[in-house]
């Protein structure tokens, strides 16, 4: 008597039995016996082609741009335009940001007014745009210059995303972003923080300002 069909099973026979492909996903070459072929995408740790397991994966980027230790006023860039380097696996590819953190402050300081207004992501630097660069350098006020068609995504930034400070430090986790960024014509997006006036900073030193960024690759 023939077994019942079993959906499960099936699946995993399939899954067994997958043919490699190369780049364009047609039947890879097989090579020599004892070499691996470089038409073969990687399987399972075997190098050669394109890796098809770092689509999906996670690429996570900490960056901590400069401020200035006194007031802001509304509409100054919290720090300069700063590279988001090596957020995607490919020049002029994609990636959804998947979260965000931004702290702000001093471990054992007095961090004053966490910081609220508009984190701007571009696919390229907007301080090159031509023919009129964007003015995005720390405690300026922010012009978009030629750098609108540039911009990615936006992410609104409220003081009270940062809750209580944690030993004189702000943290904002936007943990479910999912926008979609694509970068220009290198591997990087560019941010500017670009403050509202509703909740302004002053901070105590250069460094009380950083971000972590986690990024899924997406195929293009």
């Amino acid at each position: 008597m023939p077994k019942p069909y079993d959906s499960k099973q099936d699946a995993l026979t399939k899954a067994m039995f997958v043919m490699p492909v190369d780049s364009t996903g047609a039947p890879a070459a097989a090579g020599t016996a004892g070499t691996p072929s470089t038409a073969v995408q990687t399987v399972q740790g075997i190098t050669g082609g394109t890796p098809v397991s770092s689509v999906g994966e996670t690429l996570t980027v900490g960056i901590a741009p400069a401020v200035t230790a006194s007031a802001y006023s509304s509409g100054n860039c919290l720090g300069a335009s700063a590279a988001i380097a090596n957020s995607m696996l490919v020049a002029g590819g994609s990636a959804l940001l998947h979260p965000l953190i931004i702290n702000y402050g001093a471990p054992g300081g007095t961090p004053g007014n966490a910081p609220s207004g508009d984190l701007l992501f571009f696919t390229a630097d907007p301080t090159a745009a031509t023919p009129t660069p964007a003015t995005a350098t720390d405690k300026t006020g922010f012009a978009y210059g030629s750098s609108l068609p540039l911009l990615s995504g936006k992410q609104h930034v409220y003081a009270s995303d940062f809750g209580t400070a944690i030993n004189g430090v702000f943290t904002a986790n936007y943990a479910a972003v999912g926008d979609l960024m694509k970068s220009s014509a290198t591997t990087g997006l560019w941010i500017v923080f670009v403050l509202d006036g509703v909740s302004l900073p002053t901070p105590t030193a250069t460094t009380v300002l950083s971000y972590k960024f986690k990024f899924i690759p997406q195929a293009n």
